[in-house]
């Protein structure tokens, strides 16, 4: 009987490769050799509570209210991306028209035009077909969509200011990943998606919903929304990020980091307090020891003293493990 099933699976393996032929992706030749690699975060806490980063080749979502550290920690994570797969290229796809090269350089985006590609279309149509296309032409790279809110139908474009057109993004939305999902595959090209919320006019379920649809909610692989709870004006805040749907994190799990403006994420800040985590640096009331080594009292001195000490700091982040 086992040898009848085995023949039955050689013979059903036969059939598929003469249907689609031996290129197809249809037939997956091995399952265990299938690898699901990440790529950092550009935030150790994040990269600790996603156990280890972003999945390559997935739909990421990231969504919250105005100013809650959407676009920026893309931007980092985006940076990561090109620092680990220096070869690939990224799509921009600037809806909401707010590229800032400055910024981007600063957080580490190589925006070097052969790496980089930078997209303005009017039409959600119109982005839809680049973002395919781009996915289409690089088996491996990073596609950023900012934002989903503006994914704007020509249908709603050409009619007036008023117009009732229910459900027309939603539909366009749909339509736009499921021809696009056929082209993304474990370690091949990224897609993030920036979404904002918008109060639940219904009164039922959660009172914030996305905008664009339900289909980037089923598609996403990871979803995390932001906000923003307190800081500084002009020099810093604390933004949160909750797992709303993570394969490889705890759902619910929520991120607190620190954002300064202008620069990102405060890495080395949290690059101590994961090496305190993980035992790698001690910690006894207010004073750090690596080692042997008395690192200082107070976690702002201790940051300054890695700042300072590169070689330190290299040493350090070697040791973690995600």
């Amino acid at each position: 009987m086992a040898d009848n099933k085995e023949n039955k699976i050689e013979d059903y393996k036969k059939l598929l490769l003469k249907m689609f032929g031996k290129d197809s992706d249809v037939l997956v030749d091995d399952p265990e050799k299938i690898h699901i690699e990440k790529f950092s975060t550009g935030s150790y806490l994040l990269d600790r509570d996603l156990k280890g980063g972003y999945p390559k080749g997935t739909l990421i979502e990231l969504f919250g209210g105005n100013s809650s550290g959407k676009t920026s920690s893309c931007i980092h994570a985006v940076a990561d991306s090109q620092k680990k797969y220096p070869n690939e290229t990224v799509l921009w796809v600037d809806l909401e028209k707010i590229f800032d090269p400055v910024y981007f350089k600063n957080i580490g985006i190589n925006i070097n035009s052969e790496k980089f590609i930078l997209v303005r279309p009017t039409a959600g149509e119109d982005a839809w077909e680049t973002i395919i296309n781009f996915a289409k032409t690089f088996e491996n790279g990073v596609i950023v969509l900012d934002s989903v809110a503006l994914l704007l139908p020509k249908k709603e474009d050409e009619g007036m200011v008023g117009d009732a057109q229910m459900g027309a993004a939603a539909r366009m939305n749909s339509q736009g990943l499921r021809k696009l999902f056929p082209y993304m595959k474990p370690g091949g090209t990224t897609v993030f998606a920036i979404n904002q919320t918008r109060k639940n006019i219904g009164g039922y379920g959660d009172p914030n919903v996305t905008t664009g649809g339900e289909a980037w909610a089923f598609y996403a692989r990871t979803r995390l929304k932001t906000s923003v709870s307190k800081g500084e004006a002009g020099e810093y805040a604390i933004h949160k990020f909750a797992q709303i749907k993570a394969n490889y994190g705890k759902r619910d799990t929520v991120t607190e980091t620190t954002i300064v403006y202008g620069e990102g994420f405060n890495r080395i800040k949290e690059l101590l307090e994961v090496a305190v985590d993980q035992g790698i640096i001690n910690k006894s009331g207010s004073w750090y020891n690596y080692g042997d080594i008395k690192l200082g009292q107070g976690t702002d001195n201790v940051v300054n003293l890695l700042k300072d000490n590169l070689e330190l700091m290299m040493e350090v982040e070697t040791k973690i493990v995600f």
